[in-house]
């Protein structure tokens, strides 16, 4: 049995944890603080535009940006539920914009909001991220 203040125990865990390391992930699949909506004004201009679309599961903003190519940023308020609920919403809204954003053209910035009601499903929200951004791109165009 191994009591509390084994040093041993203590070293081993410590020199173990130090040499784990997380694994890495390859370049082209990261999700960088450039390709993100960070501050409350660029949330502000975005809605300002009043440009969305509304899928089964999502609603999406876009406004046109200087920069060359897609940033995302994402509103999910306590009215989806609790923190949990919230952040499951977040973690499946970024994970469809980073494996689709190769597919969006010029700069834009896109807010999703989710539905009320709805519940996050990824290949619900993927076909409708998908057909969003195509329409929301063209309506970009159009004005």
């Amino acid at each position: 049995m191994v009591k509390d203040s084994d040093p041993d125990c203590r070293n081993r865990c410590v020199r173990d944890s130090a040499t784990r390391s997380r694994p890495q992930v390859p370049k082209g699949e990261r999700f960088p603080k450039c390709l993100r909506l960070r501050k409350r004004r660029e949330f502000e201009r975005v809605f300002a535009r009043k440009c969305s679309v509304a899928g089964w599961c999502i609603i999406v903003y876009a406004c046109e940006n200087d920069y060359g190519f897609p940033r995302l940023g994402v509103s999910v308020s306590k009215k989806c539920g609790k923190s949990v609920h919230r952040n499951r919403w977040k973690r499946l809204m970024r994970e469809v914009f980073r494996r689709n954003r190769g597919r969006i053209r010029g700069g834009v910035d896109l807010v999703l909001v989710p539905r009320r009601g709805s519940q996050p499903d990824f290949a619900l929200m993927t076909q409708d991220f998908r057909e969003l951004v195509r329409r929301l791109v063209g309506k970009l165009r159009r004005s």
